[in-house]
């Protein structure tokens, strides 16, 4: 009796899928041979929206940027100004980016950084331009978070709960592109790359779709600043 025995899991064992296999699905956007019976639309696959939702979600997310910074303009227009102009006072520019870089790595939105900026005086291009920079910067340092933090079970259940590894399958190379522009959460989605160890040249080209992103939401915020302000 030799004693060995067979460690192969078994289809109900619920081990967990998504490590560094799933750079193959960004870096391809195939998955190999052998595993395509396993990983196809499963359940988990099921929940990820598909990008007509996600950019109907973007659509309504819009309208409602452009309507709440009018209304915002309209009814407290004056002490935003002057908490807008404090803000930049004290922090500038460096306090739009370092803004920029932490909520672009975190499950946070830049958008009131690039109203601040804005409203506070800064101008649209040097504004533009920094917030930008670091938007872009953020994909590859939430990469690294991911490369680091993946290990713990917290950050796989947060994972997990929004179906990230089925988002990497689901979208392979253009996942990190799709959550750049759409309001699938981008920190996260840069989180599981680094988890997954998808190659980070693919990360920071998914990156780049913040640089129209970014100009897109920032001309409806001045739109409808100026708007609501008339």
């Amino acid at each position: 009796m030799s004693g060995h025995q067979d460690e192969t899991p078994s289809e109900g064992s619920g081990a967990t899928r998504g490590g560094p296999e799933d750079a193959v699905y960004l870096a391809t956007g195939s998955a190999p041979a052998e595993d395509v019976h396993h990983r196809a639309d499963g359940p988990a696959d099921e929940e990820v929206p598909s990008l007509g939702v996600l950019m109907r979600q973007l659509g309504v997310g819009l309208v409602g940027l452009v309507a709440g910074v009018g209304v915002l303009a309209w009814v407290m227009r004056e002490p935003l100004e002057a908490f807008a102009q404090a803000f930049t006072a004290k922090f500038g520019l460096l306090g739009v980016f370092v803004g920029t870089l932490m909520t672009d790595t975190m499950l946070l939105t830049h958008e009131p950084l690039l109203w601040a900026g804005y409203a506070g005086g800064l101008g649209f291009w040097p504004v533009y331009l920094v917030t930008t920079v670091a938007s872009v910067l953020a994909g590859p340092l939430g990469w690294v978070y991911g490369r680091f933090l993946g290990r713990f079970a917290w950050v796989q259940r947060l994972f997990e709960a929004n179906h990230l590894h089925a988002f990497l399958r689901r979208y392979g190379f253009w996942a990190v592109a799709v959550a750049a522009l759409t309001p699938f959460p981008y920190s996260l989605a840069t989180w599981a790359s680094g988890a997954s160890r998808v190659p980070l040249s693919s990360v920071l080209l998914g990156s780049l779709f913040r640089i129209p992103k970014v100009m897109f939401y920032f001309l409806l915020i001045v739109f409808g600043w100026t708007a609501g302000g008339a």
